[in-house]
């Protein structure tokens, strides 16, 4: 029982400095990568005190179990070894995985907004149908014939088409394209405020 305890007080400091070196190695793979992709004056300053700081951690992570056991030092730094180059590897992926994570919480927060935006411009729209003096005044709006009004109802279908809460991000861009389908649309009908203020002028 003795020796069993004298082995395992033994172990654990090697089981700690492993897990030590196996973060700090990530952690400093992932900042090298990180920082490689930056184009800035100062990155090999910047890769240099990644390094350094590493290797502030790394090496006694290494030392403390290799005084013990010499093949407790070669498993801690085989397993450091094998999670910095890990990390440096997948980084890229799990960049993009933030990025994409990122993008989407930034689409939630204004999905709010883009549906009012969706509502806003269906409602226009829906004013050049029913209102019988716009439909006389602007023919145009309801005549699919015309390019910019084929557009617009073309971009009207496929914002209904996206879900808000499950594409976001897709949904923010359907309804500015719907947007932009109903200003062109106007334009070309001569039914925005510019144009009218422009043939009242004239």
């Amino acid at each position: 029982m003795n020796d069993f305890m004298i082995q395992l007080a033994a172990f654990w400091p090697a089981v700690a400095c492993g897990l030590v070196l196996v973060l700090t190695s990530a952690a400093t793979a992932v900042a090298v990568r990180h920082h490689r992709t930056m184009e800035k004056d100062d990155v090999g300053d910047q890769l240099f005190w990644d390094l350094f700081a590493g290797a502030a951690v790394a090496v006694p992570a290494v030392l403390l179990p290799s005084l013990a056991s010499p093949t407790a030092g070669v498993l801690v730094a085989a397993a450091g070894l094998a999670s910095g180059i890990a990390a440096y590897r997948k980084y890229p992926r799990l960049a993009a995985l933030q990025q994409q994570r990122r993008r989407r919480n930034t689409a939630m927060r204004g999905l709010g907004a883009a549906v009012e935006r969706h509502q806003r411009t269906i409602e226009t729209w829906r004013r050049y149908e029913l209102d019988p003096a716009l439909a006389i005044d602007f023919p145009a709006m309801s005549d699919v014939r015309r390019p910019e009004t084929a557009r617009l109802i073309r971009a009207l279908r496929s914002a209904e088409t996206v879900s808000p809460h499950e594409e976001p991000e897709n949904y923010s861009q359907a309804v500015e394209l719907l947007e932009h389908a109903l200003r062109q649309a106007e334009t070309a009908a001569g039914a925005r405020p510019e144009n009218q203020t422009a043939g009242t002028r004239a």
